[in-house]
C-alpha cells in the first residue's frame, strides 16, 4: 500500500497543481471584463476535469486505505491519470 500510496501523492499534487494554475487563468480571463471570457468550455477545462480528478483520486484513496484493499488499482489509478495530465496541459494555454 505504501507505493500506491506515494503514487497517489504524486498524481494529487500534479491535478492540485493544475487546479491552481486553472484558478489562476480563470481570474485572469475574468478581470479582463469581456463579454464572452471565460466562457463555459474554458471554465471546464481549467476548473472542472482538473476537479473532477482530484476528487476521484482522494475518494478512491480513502476508500482503499480504509479497507486496506485495491493497491493495484490504486496504483493504476495514480498511474494513468498522471500520464493524462500531459496532454491536458498540452491545450492548457489555447490563448486568449
Amino acid at each position: 500500500m505504501r507505493i500506491a500510496n506515494v503514487l497517489i501523492m504524486v498524481a494529487t499534487s500534479i491535478w492540485g497543481l493544475i487546479l491552481i494554475a486553472g484558478f489562476s487563468v480563470y481570474s485572469g480571463a475574468k478581470s479582463l471584463h469581456l463579454p464572452d471570457l471565460p466562457n463555459s468550455g474554458q471554465i471546464t477545462y481549467y476548473l472542472g476535469i482538473p476537479a473532477a480528478f482530484l476528487i476521484t483520486i482522494l475518494t478512491c484513496a480513502v476508500l482503499a486505505n480504509s479497507f486496506r484493499r485495491g493497491a493495484k488499482g490504486l496504483a493504476l489509478l495514480a498511474f494513468i491519470s498522471s500520464v493524462y495530465a500531459m496532454p491536458h496541459m498540452l491545450f492548457f494555454t489555447g490563448g486568449i
